[in-house]
Formats: C-alpha cells, structure tokens, sequence
C-alpha cells in the first residue's frame, strides 16, 4: 500500500484552491489524506474549507495565522504529513490541478525512485512549463534540458525539485529533513530536489500531467530588450536567497566557493542593472538593497518588516 498524503499550499486562492482538492479527490489511485495549509488567507478560504470540507475525513486543513511563504507552508505540511506516518508526500501549490490519473501514473516508476515530478502544461494554452533542468552545484547556475530527452524514454533524471508536483518518499525526508523555511519563496524547492538528488534519482516524468493554472508573461522592456518582469517583493527573495543557496552547495561540498561567489556577484550585478533599466521603479531599487543586505548577513528575518 502507498499510503499517500498530498500537501496543498495555499494563501488567497480560494477559488484555484478548490479546483486543486476536487483534481485530488477525483484521482483513479486514490489519496488517503489531503492536508491543506494556509498562510492566514484574508480571502474567505477558511470560510470555503468549512462550506465544502468541514464534514470530509479525507482532508485536514491547518491556518498557520501567518503568512510564512511557500517554503514555510511545505515545511509545515511535510512535518505534519511525516508526524503522521505516511509514505509518499505528494507536494503542490494552490494554482494545479492534476489530470485524474496523474497519481496512478506517477505510482508505476515508484519501484525506481523516491522523488518523481509530472508534467505541467498552462491550461490556458496547453504549452509545457519550463522549470526543469539540471543544477551544477560548483557555481550554483541550471541549465534546461531540451524536451528531445523525452523523445525515446518516459522520463529524465534531474538533480533539482519543484513543489508543483513533487512526489516525495519519508525516507528521503528522513535523511534531508524538512523544506527550508528560511527560503520563504524562491528556491526552496530547487535546493530540496538538489538535496534529494544525493539519495536517490529524481524523476522528471514525461505522461503524468498537471494543469498549471496561472500563466505569468509580464515582461519589461529596455529600447529593444526585454526582461521576465520581477514584483519588488519577488525581487527581494531572489536577490536574498542566492546566498541561502550558496551556503549549501558549500556544506555539502560540491560547491567551489571562489566560483560560487563570482556568480552571486555576477548575478546581482545582472538585477540591479534590471532595476536600473527595465523596472524603474523606487521600490525596486530598495527591495533589491535590502535583499542584498539581508543575504549577506543572513537575516533571513529581514522580510518581517514589509509582511504583514
């Protein structure tokens, strides 16, 4: 018996939050729990839990009264999912929906890892989202891989994670611990596939599928360049964790520190020239000088003076 627990994310998404639990509940291998944890929604969704789920046994909701960021809310539910025995984690966002035999599916390659990853396509248009590639540890820069990987094979091995998806098995928990909730957002689940890596192959699967609900093309432009737009707060988090992740790939030894920090001072100077140039904004410059700061001396606290 699997034995699996999915581990549902969400912060003011009701209504995607919904259509993620009824994708859950409909899957043709069928969950024994759902948890869902909320980062104290201000939107109604303890509300909608209670209307729809209050009489549920299959599902378990949890408001942690506080807005701890993804890192903080897959922390959580993993805890709770590991606390209360279950074998598989199957980790996701409030903005998927799994196809109804992803599940089943993804079950089929359990015999050949511990870490397994489907498919996810926007729903709006049907193209792949690009998250996966392949980290190098020693200067902290992924690459993508090109979907001919898939051209002969089921799946491909990564050395990254991404929590819209992620089957995950205790014992790999076991051994790399919980999510770092530090990360807040960005990067947290890079660095916990990378750590699963180290323990077992990690599955990029090409036919289970996830909907992707929420499709993200702003861009800003410079004469005749553009960039991926950046919100101030998304902005602080990235240009704050790069030295979050450095620090691993220096504790697990693959990191080269002299390459690790020419990349951190390479990247940096890559966003602030964004900021300069394509954002524009105040706002932007000091979000970016305070991740900066704050990455530096590792405050990784620092973002409580604009989350309420």
């Amino acid at each position: 018996m699997n034995n699996c627990c999915a581990v549902v994310v969400t912060f003011n998404r009701k209504e995607l939050l919904l259509e993620c639990l009824n994708g859950l509940l409909a899957q043709t291998a069928p969950l024994d729990h759902i948890v869902v944890i909320d980062n104290n929604s201000s939107d109604g969704t303890k509300e909608l839990m209670h209307k729809y789920f209050s009489d549920s046994n299959q599902i378990t909701y949890i408001n942690l009264n506080d807005n701890l960021g993804g890192a903080g809310g897959f922390h959580y539910g993993v805890k709770w999912a590991f606390e209360n025995r279950y074998t598989w984690f199957w980790l996701m966002d409030d903005d998927v929906e799994p196809e109804i035999d992803c599940l089943e599916k993804m079950l089929t390659f359990t015999d050949r890892s511990k870490c397994l990853h489907p498919t996810k396509r926007y729903s709006s248009n049907k193209q792949i989202f690009k998250w996966e590639g392949f980290l190098n540890p020693k200067n902290g820069f992924s690459t993508r891989f090109s979907k001919e990987k898939f051209r002969d094979r089921e799946f491909t091995t990564l050395n990254i994670g991404c929590f819209e998806g992620m089957l995950i098995h205790k014992d790999i928990v076991d051994k790399i611990g919980l999510p770092d909730e530090r990360f807040f957002i960005a990067g947290d689940d890079l660095i916990y596939g990378y750590l699963a890596s180290k323990h077992t192959p990690v599955f990029y699967l090409r036919d289970p599928e996830f909907k992707k609900k929420i499709l993200k093309e702003e861009f800003s432009k410079f004469l005749m360049l553009t960039r991926p737009f950046q919100s101030p707060f998304y902005l602080y988090f990235n240009t704050r964790n790069h030295f979050l992740k450095k620090d691993y790939f220096i504790q697990t030894k693959d990191g080269s520190p002299i390459q690790l920090n020419l990349v951190i001072v390479i990247k940096n100077i890559k966003l602030l020239l964004e900021v300069i140039f394509f954002f524009r904004t105040r706002n932007h410059l000091k979000m970016f000088f305070w991740g900066l700061k704050d990455g530096i001396k590792r405050n990784f606290k620092g973002h409580h003076r604009f989350i309420k």
